[in-house]
């Protein structure tokens, strides 16, 4: 059992740095991923900041949103792990993955781990902006945001996950991803508080997982605030009365994302998983693999089958004919 362990591991951490590297090579798309959520927070924070009444706190409209957009800066590269899942079907590269005699829940964790990581990051960037947007500069505060960020990335990578391998392109795929994130970030508290909603729509945003999100990381910025910023702006969301702690919503963001990421791999293991009208050809073949993913792929079998002796050596049986 534990070299089956250990071998999956290193299929995990294979995956992992694999997409990691990937990511990384496209620098332009992680830095347009940050122009919005930084479009956002210096047009609507200072536009709508003008107008709306700080309630005598001293803090401002741009300082409400900034929690946010944090959030909303981490669906790009959370996004762009089920992206790489249909583009890897498309090359035919998933069905080279999937011939390996490795477990598929490895190759997906490895992937939505890698999603977390980036999305993480990618959130964590726009704290070097944080002074400009009221927020004070503590450790503490930082530390604190980053861990509010890392359940959050981990449940839009397993939504994101999930929408890919249940469509069958990645034209619908950023159809339905438009279509699903406009609603989720609209009824999130981003842009206004949910206080001022009615009672049946807050029941609705307690079931949007970037609520809980937008409102842990907004409630523990109010934890470094003035008194006077838990004013009518700065609400936290209530539902039949109740106010979840900071702590409760991490974890309905984890419980989201593991089910998601659950869901997932049960539709990861269907064998239709393995063909794609443009994947019957090999690796190699029309649309190619790139010679640095054939060598991954080599190295993968290769882990796969180290890990079949290995397995074998640990249960009193030997490798060759005797």
């Amino acid at each position: 059992m534990a070299v089956r362990l250990d071998a999956e591991a290193r299929v995990v951490a294979a995956v992992w740095r694999r997409e990691i590297t990937t990511l990384l090579r496209g620098r332009l798309r992680l830095v347009l991923g940050l122009a919005q959520p930084m479009l956002l927070l210096a047009t609507l924070g200072i536009g709508l900041g003008a107008i709306v009444s700080d309630g005598g706190s001293g803090v401002g409209y741009v300082t409400f949103l900034f929690p946010g957009v944090m959030v909303m800066a981490v669906q790009s590269p959370a996004l762009a792990t089920g992206a790489s899942i249909l583009g890897d079907r498309e090359l035919g590269f998933l069905r080279g993955m999937l011939m390996a005699p490795v477990r598929r829940e490895s190759l997906l964790l490895g992937k939505v781990l890698a999603g977390t990581t980036a999305a993480t990051c990618h959130g964590a960037v726009l704290l070097a902006f944080a002074g400009a947007a009221g927020v004070p500069y503590d450790p503490a505060l930082f530390t604190s945001l980053v861990a509010v960020l890392v359940p959050a990335s981990f449940a839009l990578t397993s939504l994101g996950t999930l929408l890919a391998v249940c469509l069958p392109g990645p034209r619908t795929f950023q159809a339905t991803t438009g279509l699903i994130l406009g609603p989720l970030v609209l009824l999130s508290g981003v842009f206004f508080p949910l206080s001022v909603l009615p009672a049946w729509l807050t029941v609705v945003t307690a079931l949007n997982p970037l609520t809980h999100a937008v409102e842990a990381a907004r409630h523990t910025l109010t934890a470094h605030l003035p008194a006077a910023a838990s004013d009518t702006l700065f609400a936290n969301l209530r539902v039949w009365g109740l106010r979840p702690s900071t702590v409760e919503e991490l974890v309905a963001l984890t419980c989201f994302g593991a089910l998601c990421l659950f869901l997932a791999v049960r539709r990861f293991s269907r064998p239709d998983q393995q063909e794609h009208p443009s994947a019957h050809r090999p690796p190699g073949h029309g649309a190619p693999a790139r010679s640095c993913e054939r060598r991954w792929l080599c190295l993968l079998h290769r882990n796969a089958g180290r890990r079949g002796l290995r397995h074998r050596l640990a249960l009193g049986h030997h490798a060759g004919p005797a």
